[in-house]
Order: C-alpha cells, then sequence, then structure tokens
C-alpha cells in the first residue's frame, strides 16, 4: 500500500465527514460506487486522476490540499483576478434577454446587504461603465479582499456613499482606498422569477 494512496485516502475520509455524507451519498455525486470510496479511504486503491477532478470539481476542495495536505480544505469562494468576476450573464441565465445583451456580466448576490431590494441567491447583472458613479444607482464593488458585492450609491452633503438597503451593515465612503468600482447594476434576475426586474 502505498504511502500517497494512503495519505490521499484519509482526507478523502476527512472531507466525507466534515460534509456528513455516506460513503454511498458521497459517491453518487462524483459519479462513482460506494466500494470505490472504501477503497479509496483505506488506501487499497488509488482515485484516478478523473476521479479527483471530479471530486475537486463537485466539492470545491483545493487542489494542494487534496493531493498535498497544504493549504485550506475548500477553494476560496470568491476568486481575487478581475477575469473571474467578468462573467458574461449568458453563460449564468440562458434567456432572450441575456443572450441579447451580451453586455451584460452576472454576479450570484451571496449575502443580505441589499434586501429587500436584491437577495441572497439573485442574479445580478451589472455593465462595465465609465467610472463614474451616479446618484441612486446601484454599484458593483470589490473590496480589498477581492470579493465582489452590491451598494447603492448616495450623494450626500457633496459626499460620496456606499450605502446598503439592510441597515446591519456599514455605510462606506466612496473614496474608501479599500473599495473599487467596477461596473453599474442594471437588472436584477430574482430566484423566484426568470424575468428581469430593472434596478
Amino acid at each position: 500500500m502505498c504511502r500517497k494512496n494512503t495519505e490521499i485516502g484519509k482526507r478523502i475520509r476527512q472531507l466525507r465527514n466534515f460534509l456528513g455524507l455516506t460513503q454511498r451519498e458521497f459517491a453518487e455525486r462524483i459519479y462513482s460506487s460506494y466500494r470505490s470510496v472504501q477503497n479509496w479511504e483505506s488506501g487499497d486503491r488509488f482515485i484516478s486522476e478523473s476521479n479527483l477532478r471530479l471530486l475537486i470539481d463537485e466539492y470545491g476542495v483545493s487542489a494542494d490540499w487534496i493531493y498535498q495536505g497544504t493549504g485550506e480544505m475548500f477553494q476560496p469562494l470568491f476568486r481575487k483576478s478581475d477575469s473571474d468576476i467578468f462573467l458574461p450573464a449568458a453563460e449564468i441565465i440562458k434567456t432572450p434577454f441575456t443572450l441579447n445583451n451580451p453586455d451584460r456580466y452576472a454576479h450570484i448576490v451571496v449575502c443580505d446587504a441589499m434586501q429587500p431590494v436584491i437577495s441572497e441567491g439573485d442574479i445580478a447583472l451589472w455593465i462595465k461603465d465609465d467610472g463614474i458613479l451616479r446618484h441612486e444607482s446601484f454599484v458593483f464593488l470589490i473590496g480589498s479582499d477581492g470579493r465582489p458585492f452590491i451598494r447603492k450609491y448616495l450623494l450626500a452633503d457633496g459626499e460620496g456613499l456606499l450605502v446598503p438597503e439592510n441597515r446591519g451593515y456599514e455605510v462606506l465612503k466612496a473614496d474608501d482606498p479599500a473599495v473599487r468600482h467596477v461596473g453599474t447594476v442594471t437588472e436584477v434576475f430574482s430566484k423566484k422569477s426568470l424575468l428581469p426586474q430593472k434596478i
């Protein structure tokens, strides 16, 4: 029995236990048998490269963690490079609207900062713009940690503010160096409707 098999097997078991899945449930999601999962976890058989790729893609596992045991178990939810946030809307929502508006990018909302206007799970469509913030527009931003988010831009007493609809979140200054404006939200696809709502 190869040490590498045993170490990867231990991490597969650790992942499965963390997710609270049985061997059968874990196997079904990567199109394998529970006996294969048993063999991988015990180190009796080496998991194939194709099954490792399925596991990484299905469960969002970090390749470094599964192969070498280094770093975090899961890949970061938010990617840091600009190219990763410029996802054409038509790649997420295939409707006549998105197919006919190729300038729109999509962002899946992952927090409740803009509720009730924009809810967690909604898909916000946004466009790159000229960089000029317009009063009462919903703007697409990136924080210093690389996480994209949305706020409403308001001009109050000559100062630009980035305001959440949900008062449980802090108001930011538009000139905050930790925040970068990348576009303006134009429509939102609610998780309840496939018709875009103008913002």
